[in-house]
């Protein structure tokens, strides 16, 4: 598979904290509301339950996009961390204020996974792959659960995902029941029938090649 596809197999985003990052459709219009350049740094989100075969089933929740500071360069970048928070707070006040209402900026600097500021996303350096066309698929699975997104959704860290030049096809290869043999032989099984979807296997597919009438 890999081969045959734009790169490699990438796992969505961890946040640390979904409570602070993760926007419900509700909460994501309060926000543009408070602050309407908010909407520059929010993004349609899917977590890995919503990836189906052939389809998504989007809850319509958002992600608020804040990279870390070893990605891109922030207003705040390099700065002293009182100094870059007050920053922050200037350059993205109603995120700055859901950030730091009651336990949730304690929760922020507790969390693993972050950026160099407590506010940032930890360091990913294929942001741009989110946006582009690519074939996604669930971590846990029953059966194979491939997808083709073309609306841009950055993933959970329950999904990965991959480019393709030739999407549809490769993800009906991988849907299909000699697939789901091939899944049930080299991803690591869970209980109840259910096994986890790994990147270095999956990378390592037999894929045949497409007819001409395959080929989109």
């Amino acid at each position: 598979l890999l081969s045959l596809v734009d790169g490699r197999v990438s796992r969505g985003i961890t946040t640390g904290l979904n409570d602070a990052f993760v926007l419900n459709s509700e909460e994501r219009a309060e926000l543009v509301a408070k602050h309407p350049a908010s909407d520059r740094i929010i993004v349609p989100y899917l977590g890995g339950r919503e990836v189906k075969r052939w389809h998504v089933d989007s809850s319509g929740n958002w992600l608020i996009k804040l990279e870390s500071s070893a990605n891109v360069e922030h207003p705040w970048s390099g700065m002293a961390n009182r100094e870059a928070e007050e920053c922050f707070r200037k350059t993205w006040p109603a995120v700055f204020k859901r950030f730091t209402v009651g336990s949730m900026r304690q929760r922020l600097i507790d969390r693993d996974d972050q950026g160099r500021y407590y506010w940032e996303l930890r360091s990913c350096k294929y942001w741009d792959e989110f946006f582009l066309p690519k074939i996604i698929s669930t971590k846990i699975s029953s059966e194979p659960t491939f997808s083709v997104d073309t609306e841009g959704f950055v993933l959970a860290n329950t999904s990965y995902f991959l480019q393709s030049d030739n999407s549809f096809y490769h993800a009906a290869v991988l849907n299909s029941s000699v697939s789901n043999y091939i899944c049930r032989k080299v991803f690591a099984s869970k209980q109840g029938g259910f096994y986890e979807v790994q990147p270095a296997p999956l990378e390592k597919f037999p894929i045949p090649d497409a007819l001409d009438e395959q080929k989109t």
